[in-house]
């Protein structure tokens, strides 16, 4: 979180992935392209005319592809680290620059902080070559106020003068190269992406009366959560109506309990009215609930179930959960959380971000499970959330996931 606000102190995300490296090393170059792709950045290789652009301003050794290396011509003119830092920031076909390596060594070395100068007791000539850094830091600086292109830095000496001009100019400076390039992903976003942001919360709506089950799963089918049909039931006579009102198979769960499955209150399948009967007898005798719910038995088959609940923090406001549901929620803790209300488009992130995202693609001649359809809902449920700051929790688990849509088989809220 350091990172990332550290990034974006002062500087917009924008739309664009294609990162170029520049370096005065290759080995800093490598690993810092290694970890802007593990960061989810692209590191293209530029177009000829661009290199032969970057060729005009650095000698023959230098590598021109991305990452750009320097190689050795910061020692001998470190102006040309603002010639190219410029360069790469003036391409189209580039969104944003990282700078790595040694760059703030020479500053670093004048103001006692040890760099090249000091290790090789160059004094005289590190001198000017540190006054060239800063001149250098200052030219980047200027130059980075007049571009909206992210530009992130990564130095072996991050609290030396040069680098420290950087940063009061609103340039991210960095001494690990993991951080420089999560950072510079932090400052980026996918094409035709909004840049992310705390969207703000919905007008309160009409207080909540009825936090029963039945009371919950309507207004939230009312809200566009769907579900099974269902009917809640007190006795025999409303059982044998609610299996008359829509076919089988049907599922019996005993209400007012917080685990129901663990308890021995939920039983699938029933096909018929007499079965419905005869594990409804079995049920009341073994746990007494005071009523029970008669639902439409959805198709499991192909689906993935998943959990989506909002939990209204003290400090945070409404703050919502997904991930894997069911009876796994606990055993397995694959969940992600993000403020309340969820857009659907990060709703569809969080979920494609959990680690047993693949059961959602499919896996094992498993169909893909429409996770389109899964962030529809969460969206719709979290914005109901969010609107009605009188419940403290609200739960729909599980919410199951099939190739052709998605169905909410149970929910639960508590009020604040």
């Amino acid at each position: 979180m350091a990172v990332v606000l550290a990034a974006l102190n002062g500087t917009r995300p924008r739309a664009g992935r294609r990162a170029a490296v520049c370096t005065d090393g290759g080995g800093h170059g490598a690993i810092a392209a290694d970890a802007a792709e593990a960061a989810g950045l692209a590191v293209p290789e530029l177009s000829a005319a661009a290199q032969q652009r970057l060729r005009e301003s650095l000698w023959e050794q230098s590598a021109v592809g991305n990452p750009v290396d320097l190689a050795g011509m910061g020692e001998q003119n470190p102006h040309s680290y603002g010639d190219t830092v410029t360069a790469l920031l003036g391409l189209d076909e580039i969104d944003s620059v990282l700078l790595t390596g040694y760059f703030g060594g020479y500053s670093a070395a004048t103001g006692g902080l040890g760099g090249p100068a000091a290790e090789t007791g160059t004094a005289g000539g590190g001198n000017a070559l540190a006054a060239g850094e800063l001149a250098t830091a200052q030219r980047i600086a200027a130059h980075r106020a007049k571009t909206a292109k992210p530009l992130v830095v990564q130095s072996m000496f991050p609290q030396s003068p040069s680098c420290r001009t950087l940063v009061e100019a609103g340039v991210p400076v960095f001494a690990a190269t993991e951080d420089a390039t999560r950072a510079l992903a932090a400052l980026t976003v996918a094409e035709g992406q909004q840049a992310p942001g705390v969207g703000p919360l919905p007008p309160p709506a009409p207080p909540l009366r009825d936090f029963g089950y039945h009371g919950i799963r309507g207004l939230l089918d009312a809200a566009g959560v769907p579900f099974p049909e269902a009917r809640e039931v007190t006795d025999e006579a409303g059982l044998l109506a609610a299996a008359d009102a829509f076919p089988g198979p049907y599922v019996l769960k005993a209400l007012h309990l917080l685990h129901k499955s663990d308890a021995g209150g939920v039983v699938l399948g029933l096909p018929d009215r007499d079965a419905l009967l005869a594990a409804h007898r079995e049920m009341h005798a073994r746990l007494g609930a005071r009523s029970y719910s008669v639902e439409a038995m959805a198709d499991l088959r192909d689906g993935v179930e998943l959990i989506v609940g909002v939990d209204r923090d003290p400090r945070f406001g409404p703050v919502a959960m997904v991930g894997l549901g069911g009876v796994l929620t606990e055993a397995l803790h694959d969940v992600a959380f993000a403020l309340a209300p969820v857009p659907a488009a990060r709703a569809e992130a969080l979920l494609t971000g959990l680690r047993t995202s693949a059961l959602l693609t499919g896996v094992r001649g498993r169909p893909a499970v429409d996770v389109a359809a899964a962030a529809a809902v969460i969206e719709r449920l979290t914005a109901f959330a969010a609107a009605h700051p009188e419940i403290a929790e609200i739960e729909v688990n599980p919410l199951l996931v099939r190739p052709d849509g998605a169905l909410a088989l149970d929910a639960r809220a508590v009020p604040a």
